[in-house]
């Protein structure tokens, strides 16, 4: 498990204060396009101006670089349901990549 010094967690807290205020989450929408192994999960056709905000700031990617923290493996992610390649998350508005990354990674704790 990764330990955060007090600098980035309370970056981290504010970029989830900030998205959490910004409200109207949807998270409805699941739509993405595959690929062979990583989905495509960036299909933000549905989402408002200030949800696309929050997933850019965010710093959501559908590929991550570092395979010790996906979204698979993140607290805040909700799995894919049955006919989808994309789950969705918490914090991060819009499809999500099980393969993904943004900046609220958080370890599933166990």
């Amino acid at each position: 498990m990764q330990e955060l010094d007090r600098r980035q967690f309370l970056a981290r807290a504010a970029w989830l204060g900030a998205a959490t205020a910004a409200g109207g989450l949807v998270l409805g929408s699941t739509s993405c396009s595959k690929k062979e192994s990583t989905p495509q999960c960036n299909d933000v056709s549905g989402l408002q101006p200030a949800q696309r905000t929050i997933r850019q700031t965010l710093q959501y990617v559908d590929n991550t670089t570092n395979p010790e923290q996906d979204c698979e493996n993140c607290a805040l992610y909700v799995a894919a349901e049955a006919g989808s390649s994309c789950g969705t998350c918490t914090s991060v508005p819009g499809p999500i990549s099980p393969r993904g990354w943004c900046a609220a990674w958080v370890p599933i704790e166990g």
